[in-house]
């Protein structure tokens, strides 16, 4: 398009050649006009953020050379110059910045004809780019690190309120390090953000799995002399074994890490007559994941006589003992002898031999049999032997309470008759004869706890009167204990038994174990006292058993469990952390939990402490919760003993004074 001044120019001249003569226009001369022109129609053009985009600037150009020049760095142009009509492709690079837009201008110019024309050239900024290459992880109870490749085109941060989680940015990876899970399942949010900014740009959620233990829950059945096995699981988390009674069952390791695991079980011997069972704990936390029974045997231990009688001359008897342990005498009375005095499990023949009684008196006795190395009776003979005959008339006979016959040898040349002054418990046997003969005087058994005496009288016409005074020892049997059990917990009393007779002890609670089940003479018994799992008080008793005497019931009582803590309140501040130590005293486990979300406690298995740790507040209103320690193990169907800790968590505000209002603080 022509402009004003060139328009105005061409007519002039054409006016003035207008003005001419016909003769002053004489000859071939011809007049022409070229039209020249330069159009544009577009005054700007937008492009997006992305890298090659194009747009097309249409030009129009007659009979005038153009150029276009002051296109900026990051814009192309092509062609930029011309003299007629063309599309000028115009090719944006991509624009990097999320923050801002960027602006050109263009100049289409015909410095010909003196023409310019401005096209502005617009790019909008890039859009934020912060994209994770996976929005979810869903992890098991074992601790990990997953890596999450993100794409971005910003400077960006991750953050987590979860202490579970650890990150880590490692160049365009963010690391995710996941701490092994001791409890139920659990899961939190990772934000991701631009840094600086507190807008959530992009999310991933992780979710971890509850640790389990899988194994096999088959009773486990050990030798009565003691067993090792090895017993293989797998965990999905650290765990921790115990046992429910320690003191003849014990597990190693004691605990682990996550993946298949093996336990070593060991059972000790087990000296007792009755079978004993318990269980292995596998745990996760504070949780009971699995629980493995334990049996083990019992003694077993028989002999194929229960009694033994020997004349007053030395002699032997054989006898038969089988076993299921390896067995030793435990005690015998010094005028017996056993043969072999120790044996192995089987069937052995062991010889019992009586020296020869010089007594005027028959003699009682027991033979006790007890496991290899063991304390407690589990097997007894009761051996008895005749009196020697006296070769004379005694003035004095000294016998026990049991009943007994004596055996007199009389040398006489006449009649002898033999009177007694205590026929209710003393009979003689003849009551005369003549010459030589023998007098058997049979005595009764005394059940009374006083000595008592009598005589009998030997008479002949030539020899005259002789008496024999006969002092019968009555039945002595008492059983005392002083020993108090004082807590819920394992331990062992003293009975101590006053007794010349023989006598047995049994107990009629099952936690009560006597260390011996008979005696024939003074000694003591020791009692283990089991643990009591209950809450409550409970009694037992043991009865004791002598010859010819009542039953004696000793009664014990054993206290229940109790549960006590240090303290009933944790106050923690606003900036959240861990707490004080809280110390808890417990006759057996106990576990501490809260059901507060945001309490965690904290608790190496089997400690007696504890602490809870708490994120910061970051709510303006204040928090308390509850933290439970509960007696385990407690007898199904009974109560438990609770006790509870409040955990409080408050604002915590600073005010300063102390500043006049005119002061200048800058």
């Amino acid at each position: 398009m022509m402009n004003k001044k060139t328009a105005i120019s061409i007519i002039g001249a054409a006016m003035a050649l207008a003005g001419c003569s016909d003769k002053e226009l004489s000859g071939d001369v011809v007049l022409g006009i070229t039209p020249k022109s330069l159009t544009v129609n577009t005054t700007s053009v937008n492009f997006g953020a992305n890298d090659n985009l194009t747009a097309t600037l249409p030009v129009k150009a007659q009979n005038l050379a153009w150029n276009i020049d002051g296109e900026p760095s990051w814009l192309t142009v092509a062609p930029k110059q011309g003299n007629q009509n063309v599309d000028v492709a115009l090719t944006a690079q991509e624009n990097t910045s999320v923050d801002e837009a960027r602006v050109g201008v263009l100049s289409l110019s015909a410095a010909e004809m003196g023409i310019d024309r401005q096209i502005a050239v617009n790019q909008q900024q890039a859009a934020i780019v912060l994209t994770p290459s996976a929005t979810s992880i869903s992890a098991k109870a074992a601790s990990s690190v997953q890596s999450i490749a993100v794409t971005s085109n910003v400077e960006w941060t991750a953050s987590c309120s979860d202490t579970w989680l650890t990150l880590e940015r490692s160049g365009s990876t963010l690391n995710v390090t996941i701490a092994e899970n001791l409890g139920a399942s659990r899961s939190t949010t990772i934000h991701l953000k631009r840094t600086g900014t507190d807008t959530t740009l992009a999310t991933i959620q992780v979710v971890q799995g509850e640790a389990g233990v899988t194994g096999s829950t088959e009773q486990l059945t050990f030798d009565v002399n003691g067993e090792v096995k090895t017993y293989s699981f797998s965990a999905d988390a650290s765990w921790t074994a115990t046992t429910s009674d320690a003191s003849w069952l014990t597990v190693s390791p004691t605990g682990g890490g996550n993946s298949v695991k093996s336990v070593t079980i060991t059972a000790l011997p087990n000296m007792s007559a009755n079978e004993r069972s318990g269980f292995i704990y596998i745990k996760i936390g504070t949780a009971t994941k699995l629980e493995i029974p334990v049996k083990q045997s019992a003694i077993e231990m028989g002999i194929d006589v229960t009694s033994l009688s020997f004349g007053a001359q030395a002699g032997s008897h054989t006898a038969n003992i089988t076993s299921n342990v390896a067995w030793q005498v435990l005690d015998k009375p010094e005028w017996i002898t056993v043969s072999p005095s120790s044996g192995a499990i089987g069937t052995s023949a062991v010889q019992f031999s009586a020296a020869e009684n010089t007594d005027t008196s028959p003699r009682y006795g027991k033979v006790l049999f007890a496991i290899m190395n063991g304390k407690n009776s589990f097997l007894s003979v009761d051996v008895q032997q005749a009196a020697m005959h006296l070769p004379e008339i005694p003035n004095t006979l000294n016998v026990s309470s049991y009943a007994q016959s004596i055996l007199i040898d009389i040398k006489a040349t006449d009649i002898w008759s033999v009177t007694t002054n205590s026929s209710s418990w003393i009979q003689v046997s003849p009551t005369d004869h003549v010459g030589d003969g023998t007098l058997e005087i049979s005595i009764a058994e005394n059940n009374d706890d006083a000595t008592r005496t009598g005589t009998v009288t030997v008479s002949s016409a030539a020899s005259g009167n002789h008496t024999v005074t006969i002092n019968q020892e009555g039945k002595t049997f008492t059983v005392d204990c002083t020993d108090v059990i004082k807590s819920a917990n394992a331990c062992t009393v003293t009975v101590n038994v006053t007794s010349n007779v023989n006598w047995t002890v049994a107990s009629e609670a099952a936690w009560l174990t006597p260390s011996r089940l008979e005696g024939f003479s003074n000694g003591t018994v020791n009692v283990a006292v089991s643990f009591n799992p209950s809450i409550n008080r409970r009694e037992g008793t043991l009865l004791f058993n002598a010859t010819g005497k009542p039953a004696t019931r000793f009664t014990f009582s054993q206290p229940g469990r109790t549960l006590s803590v240090d303290t009933e309140l944790i106050a923690i501040s606003s900036k959240g952390g861990e707490s004080q130590v809280v110390s808890v005293i417990a006759d057996g486990e106990f576990k501490v939990t809260s059901s507060d979300s945001w309490i965690t406690v904290n608790r190496q298995p089997g400690a007696n402490t504890f602490t809870v740790s708490v994120p910061e507040l970051t709510s303006e209103i204040a928090r308390s919760g509850n933290v439970e320690i509960r007696l385990t193990g407690v007898p199904s169907g009974e109560d438990t003993e609770t006790r509870t800790v409040k955990v409080t968590q408050a604002i915590t505000s600073i005010e300063l004074g102390g500043f006049g209002d005119e002061e200048d603080w800058d």
